[in-house]
């Protein structure tokens, strides 16, 4: 007989998996720019439903923005907030 992980266990690692390929996600977006949803795809290289779930945990978080122009969708990082725009020094 084999044993099964407890649940939270499995719900655990559900989670730091969606959070892992959010970070992917946003990594992409932050060093080439905004971009067509099926380019982020191919660049972050993990399929659905992982990759759809961390575009979710994204939008839910206000990260990032989809926009549909001409049929075309776009994921665009949201513009970080005054408060965590680093300040230099002259």
């Amino acid at each position: 007989m084999t044993e099964h992980p407890p649940k939270e266990h499995a719900e655990v690692n559900m989670l730091e998996n969606i959070r892992a390929v959010a970070e992917l996600i946003f990594d992409v977006l932050y060093r080439q720019g905004d971009m067509e949803l099926g380019h982020l795809k191919q660049q972050v290289h993990h399929e659905s439903p992982l990759f759809d779930w961390g575009i979710g945990w994204l939008v839910g978080k206000g990260d990032i923005e989809i926009i549909s122009t001409d049929g075309a969708i776009t994921v665009r990082r949201d513009a970080p907030t005054p408060a965590v725009i680093p300040i230099r020094g002259n």
